[in-house]
């Protein structure tokens, strides 16, 4: 019995992985905003270049990591590129331990006008509070380039 509970545990923690990487993208950008609020720290995105050079919809949008087969490539999409494009803001909770971080980068990023890498999770169910649907999606990394 011990070994069916713990077989069905490591099964769904292996399934609800996968299941969150299928939704992960990066974008590179230049940052115009940090901001603290009692939720939540944001970082708002102004596009500069994301994915393969010369692809309008890769530019737009960043290069999918992930996805069902699990290998990274831009994203090609005319429609997902649409929506993805209104997305500018980036955000996690505030008592996430990646909020000091995220908050330092932004900081470093925005005065000394450097470009980073934002990883962040495309699913708007999964956005912290005050992240709207519309044009936020939680943050699950920053990198300064």
């Amino acid at each position: 019995m011990k070994f069916n509970f713990l077989f069905l545990c490591t099964l769904a923690a292996v399934a609800t992985s996968t299941e969150a990487n299928a939704s992960q993208l990066v974008r590179t950008c230049q940052l115009d905003n940090v901001a603290a609020f009692e939720n939540r720290v944001h970082v708002h995105c102004r596009v500069a270049q994301t994915g393969a050079p010369g692809s309008p919809v890769s530019q737009a949008l960043g290069s999918f990591l992930g996805g069902s087969t699990g290998a990274a490539g831009p994203i090609s999409d005319a429609a997902t590129a649409a929506r993805l494009a209104a997305i500018g803001y980036f955000a996690v909770e505030s008592g996430s331990p990646l909020a000091t971080r995220v908050l330092q980068l932004g900081a470093t990023a925005v005065s000394n006008g450097r470009t980073v890498d934002i990883f962040f999770d495309d699913g708007a169910g999964a956005n912290p509070p005050g992240c709207l649907q519309n044009d936020c999606r939680r943050l699950i990394g920053l990198s300064l380039r």
